[in-house]
């Protein structure tokens, strides 16, 4: 590699030495100066005499390069060697003795040990009679986030156990599943059926136990003030609205719904304006106070329903599909192990308006863990309720 870059070297010092010695086009005789031409010489032959020391210097034998290789090598061993001997013999005996150990007990945990079925936190709590519950929720929605604050401090009242939640982004939400089946966590209150998650339950097959709904009726679909006299989508005239719908995201499957819903019930005179859940609620809030009629895409439970008074239109030909129940789900190691635990999380039972005043409540306080307190001790009758699951 060596050689190749010098011969390149002494190539350009050639050319440009050549280059030198051509005279100039449309240059006339006499042009330069004898000292000038002395000059111009000088310098070529520095070039060229550069250019052949390059050429002419003694390029060193590929087996020779090989030998030097090898050699050099063996006087570093024999470098290495020396150190080692002069290592302790005390400290060799330890490395001797310890290494082998590590490498087996490494090859022990990898192969024989499966992590995902011991929990030894759990084991040591269960052998002390104060279970730990691990509540998976994910982190960005409102519904998740504020019922799995309620679960905790329900739980934490009314039932001797350490409480632990593992938050989880929605956009890593297969986690969240791989947690539930690997007994990493061991419930999440956050399950749609029949539909959102049917797939996830399917798979789990029985590692997952379903503990039952804690809130029915949920639903997707297109939401107007009470004072707007009008309770189905077919009933929806260019008039009696405006001619908007206000959606979210742009590229959110509601607003694909939504264009189809234009579609089906023939709403050639509408148009969707979709920027962001913000903004919506932003203009939902604007007309409200001025008394403006308005339509808006949502969801049930949300906030915006413990806000102000609305109501999600009727949906006859189901472009939103079917009312959806949010279930708690335990994995099946969980339920056989805490039966009380279990029953007490299946007797919870919120309906969407009760749950919707408790979303606005944890928007006002900007805190789900006050505001699940503070319904806890207004709805004191409920737990207790939840409380007299049979044992």
């Amino acid at each position: 590699m060596i050689g190749l870059f010098k011969r390149l070297i002494a190539w350009l010092l050639e050319k440009i030495a050549a280059r030198i010695h051509e005279q100039p086009e449309g240059q006339q005789e006499g042009y330069f100066a004898t000292g000038e031409e002395t000059l111009q010489g000088e310098i070529r032959r520095l070039l060229l005499s550069g250019a052949q020391k390059l050429r002419h210097k003694k390029e060193i034998d590929p087996t020779e390069e090989r030998k030097n290789f090898f050699r050099r090598c063996y006087e570093k061993l024999i470098r290495i060697k020396d150190r080692l001997l002069a290592v302790p013999r005390w400290v060799k005996l330890i490395v001797i003795t310890t290494v082998p150990i590590c490498c087996i007990y490494i090859i022990f945990y990898i192969f024989l040990v499966n992590p995902a079925d011991i929990n030894r936190e759990d084991e040591f709590r269960f052998s002390k009679g104060k279970p730990l519950v691990r509540i998976g929720f994910v982190k960005e929605w409102p519904t998740s986030r504020v019922v799995t604050s309620l679960i905790s401090e329900a739980i934490d009242a009314n039932l001797n156990v350490d409480i632990t939640t593992k938050p989880i982004s929605q956009n890593y939400l297969p986690d969240l599943w791989q947690m539930m089946v690997t007994n990493r966590v061991d419930i999440t209150p956050s399950i749609w059926l029949p539909n959102t998650h049917a797939a996830f339950v399917a798979d789990a097959g029985s590692k997952i136990s379903d503990l039952g709904i804690w809130l029915s009726g949920a639903r997707l679909g297109l939401i107007v003030p009470e004072y707007m006299q009008i309770n189905s989508i077919d009933e929806l005239t260019k008039k009696n609205s405006g001619g908007i719908i206000y959606c979210i995201d742009p590229s959110s499957k509601l607003n694909y719904m939504t264009q189809r819903a234009l579609e089906l019930y023939g709403l050639k005179d509408f148009r969707i304006i979709a920027k962001s859940d913000k903004f919506m609620i932003s203009r939902l809030e604007e007309a409200i106070k001025k008394h403006e009629n308005i339509v808006v895409t949502g969801w049930t439970p949300h906030w915006i329903f413990g806000e102000w008074k609305l109501r999600i239109l009727d949906d006859p030909l189901k472009v939103y599909g079917n009312p959806e129940d949010i279930h708690i789900f335990a994995t099946a190691s969980f339920k056989n192990n805490f039966p009380d635990i279990c029953a007490f999380l299946s007797n919870i039972h919120l309906n969407t308006q009760d749950f919707s005043d408790l979303l606005a409540s944890s928007r006002r306080l900007n805190s789900p863990g006050a505001a699940a307190s503070k319904w806890l001790g207004i709805n004191r009758t409920s737990v207790l309720e939840w409380d007299k699951a049979e044992k």
